[in-house]
C-alpha cells in the first residue's frame, strides 16, 4: 500500500470509527491542526452521507460498484466483452490518483489572483485544470532567451517527466501516452524569469465525485 493509499485508508477508518482509541485521538488532533486534512475528511464524509441519503445502496455496495465500472477510457457504465475490457482501477486507487496537493493548490490560487508573482515567465496555454489524453501543448506569451526546464509530477509529488525546452521556444507539445488517469502538476522553470506552476488532468471523467 502506497503512502497515499495508507492516508486514504486512515481517513476512511476514522469516519467508520475503526481506528484504535489512541489513533482516533491522534487523528482528531491532526484534523484540528491541519486545514487540508480537515477538508479531505469533510469531503469523504460528504460522499458517504450522500450515498446513504439516496437509500439505494449502502456505502460498501456503492464502492464495489464504482470499482467494477471505472474503466480506463470510458465515461459510461456500459458492459464490455472480454475483448473490449481495459485497465480497471479501484476506488481507492482513483482517489489517490486524483488527490490534490494542498501546497501546490494554494500556490496556484495565489498566482491566478495575482497575489504571488510568476516573474516574467508568462504561459498562455494550457489553462489550469485542463483535461488531456494523449498530449499537452504549451504556449508562452513571449519566448525567452534562455533554456527552460519542464517537470511534471503526479498527485503523490513523484516526478514523472523532466524535459529541457530550448531558448526562444514559443510553443511546444509533450507526449502524455503511457500516463495513467489522474491529477498532475507541471512546473516550467527559468533561472532568470521565475517559475510557473499549474495543474492538469488526464481523463477527468474518471475522477471520483468526492473531488
Amino acid at each position: 500500500m502506497t503512502p497515499q493509499e495508507q492516508h486514504i485508508d486512515r481517513i476512511q477508518k476514522y469516519l467508520r470509527g475503526e481506528l484504535p482509541p489512541n489513533e482516533m485521538t491522534a487523528m482528531k488532533t491532526d484534523i484540528e491542526q491541519n486545514p487540508v486534512l480537515a477538508q479531505e475528511v469533510a469531503d469523504y464524509h460528504f460522499l458517504i452521507e450522500g450515498i446513504v441519503a439516496v437509500g439505494a445502496f449502502d456505502f460498501e455496495a456503492k464502492v464495489a460498484s464504482w470499482e467494477q465500472k471505472y474503466k480506463l477510457g470510458r465515461s459510461d457504465f456500459e458492459e464490455e466483452s472480454e475483448e473490449e475490457a481495459s485497465e480497471t482501477y479501484t476506488l481507492d486507487e482513483l482517489l489517490a490518483m486524483f488527490q490534490p496537493v494542498g501546497a501546490y493548490e494554494s500556490r496556484i490560487a495565489k498566482e491566478l489572483v495575482g497575489i504571488r508573482s510568476m516573474g516574467n515567465l508568462k504561459v498562455i496555454q494550457p489553462e489550469n485544470e485542463a483535461d488531456f489524453l494523449e498530449q499537452i501543448t504549451f504556449q508562452l506569451e513571449n519566448p525567452v532567451n534562455e533554456a527552460l526546464k519542464l517537470t511534471i509530477e503526479n498527485s503523490e509529488e513523484d516526478e514523472v517527466l523532466k524535459q529541457n525546452i530550448a531558448a526562444n521556444t514559443a510553443t511546444f507539445t509533450i507526449d502524455l501516452k503511457g500516463f495513467k488517469p489522474g491529477r498532475y502538476y507541471w512546473k516550467l522553470r527559468s533561472k532568470k524569469y521565475g517559475m510557473v506552476l499549474r495543474s492538469f488532468f488526464i481523463q477527468k471523467n474518471l475522477m471520483p465525485p468526492t473531488f
